[in-house]
């Protein structure tokens, strides 16, 4: 799957799951202007999301680890997307309403609350209110 494709699909998904929400690819610039922070953000609900899609054996570089870190300290939700990601349940659990399969075990690593979104930098899990209201 190139970065392309992943994206489309990622934009699919939102599509058919989100009922309003803004969503906007940052364009390659190939040197004009700078380096890209990431490849995407998504507004929804009040929320700023940072994207970052990676494909294949694609990592991080310095900028765009220091950018989405930026986003994480101003209280936004850094999020890197992979080929493995499983995009319904990540747009579910920033909807809200991601329901956990009650007849699978999970172990406290694998469940995600839909009111906690998870660092993809740190591997912290972040309080949506945490920055407003001083929980962690």
């Amino acid at each position: 799957m190139t970065h392309i494709q992943l994206i489309k699909k990622f934009e699919r998904v939102l599509k058919k799951s989100l009922d309003t929400y803004f969503f906007y690819k940052i364009p390659d610039t190939k040197g004009l202007g700078g380096l890209r922070p990431f490849d995407a953000i998504l507004l929804y609900h009040g929320f700023f999301y940072a994207i970052e899609f990676k494909v294949e054996k694609d990592t991080l570089k310095k900028h765009q680890t220091y950018y989405l870190q930026e986003v994480r300290k101003c209280a936004g939700m850094p999020m890197i997307i992979t080929e493995k990601t499983d995009l319904k349940r990540l747009v579910s659990v920033i909807n809200g309403t991601f329901i956990p399969d009650l007849n699978k075990k999970i172990t406290g690593s694998q469940y995600k609350s839909p009111r906690k979104i998870t660092n993809a930098i740190g591997g912290e899990s972040m309080h949506r209110g945490s920055r407003l209201t001083g929980r962690k």
